[in-house]
């Protein structure tokens, strides 16, 4: 028994993760514990994963900074779901993939509610009969507000008798270019974004879920998101990680780190990891603004709605 995480109550688990920044390793290393970071201390409606920074020795041997991260499985949801019903569950991944469980019953809950009309009141509660609409609304306005480009990685969960929620994870791509047309490419149906691209518009077609939706954006933006917040985690999570990144990089850097190619010279040294910081730090000044923009343009909202909202 042992409280691997501070903001957590859990003292048993079946395995946790080691995760060294995927492919934000070679760059900040903090942008999928910052999205994480974020949500702490709020009502966020959705599952995301705990972390905690550790140096890591093999046998003695030196091998870099790493973050602790609890594991993303049926125990994970049963655990932060508060049951010990570890099987009577479904975990989806993306459209038609599984990670635990038969996904039928996602597949055809999705496609039905694609193809309705959304804004017609029996529609929208086939939805919401089904569906956490808050659950995926939170999950959404937190990955339209990273400008999370790589949306591959999608997971939804139900448990027997509930609803279908959602889990967040993964935002290596995340954090990057301030003016990413976020909001409008997670309206798409194709590609990687159709696992919930098209859920997603077609709910935007409800004017009582769009209406929320945006209230609550604002709501977020002046909370979690707000730029001395976001800073401040990045600051937090940089006292964290910078002591360890010259010896790390020193020892992985080349022409691969840590298995990986690199497409530019600054990337994999100590230099490009503070200029990524430094990236990271506009993105959380800049970012609100721009999506204030996008929520405008996007969604066709009017000037006397807009200030009604953000003021």
């Amino acid at each position: 028994h042992y409280k691997f995480f501070d903001n957590l109550d859990f003292t048993e688990y079946k395995a946790l993760v080691l995760r060294a920044g995927a492919q934000d390793q070679n760059r900040s290393k903090i942008r999928d514990e910052l999205a994480a970071g974020l949500l702490e201390g709020t009502d966020v409606d959705f599952l995301y994963q705990a972390y905690r920074p550790c140096v890591l020795y093999l046998n003695g041997e030196y091998w870099g900074v790493y973050f602790l991260r609890e594991k993303r499985n049926r125990f994970f949801v049963a655990q932060h779901e508060g049951t010990d019903n570890v099987t009577d569950m479904i975990i989806a991944k993306g459209y038609k993939q599984t990670t635990y469980g038969d996904v039928t019953e996602w597949v055809e809950f999705y496609d039905e509610a694609c193809k309705r009309d959304l804004s017609k009141a029996e529609n929208y509660k086939f939805v919401t009969d089904n569906m956490d609409v808050d659950s995926f609304m939170d999950y959404m306005i937190a990955e339209v507000y990273n400008g999370n480009t790589d949306t591959y990685n999608i997971q939804c969960y139900k448990l027997k008798g509930g609803k279908w929620k959602w889990i967040f994870y993964d935002f290596c791509w995340g954090f990057n270019n301030v003016d990413h047309q976020t909001l409008k490419a997670r309206m798409g149906d194709t590609g990687l974004d159709a696992a919930s691209g098209r859920l997603f518009k077609a709910l935007l077609n409800n004017a009582e879920w769009r209406d929320k939706f945006v209230r609550r954006f604002a709501e977020l933006l002046n909370t979690a998101f707000a730029p001395d917040r976001v800073i401040a985690l990045v600051d937090e999570l940089y006292g964290y990680v910078q002591p360890e990144i010259a010896r790390e990089r020193e020892k992985f850097n080349g022409e691969t780190f840590m298995g990986v190619k690199q497409n530019s010279q600054v990337l994999g040294t100590y230099e490009g990891f503070e200029r990524e910081i430094a990236r990271i730090k506009e993105f959380a000044q800049k970012r609100p603004d721009e999506i204030k923009k996008q929520l405008k343009s996007v969604l066709g909202l009017s000037d006397s709605y807009m200030a009604e909202v953000f003021g």
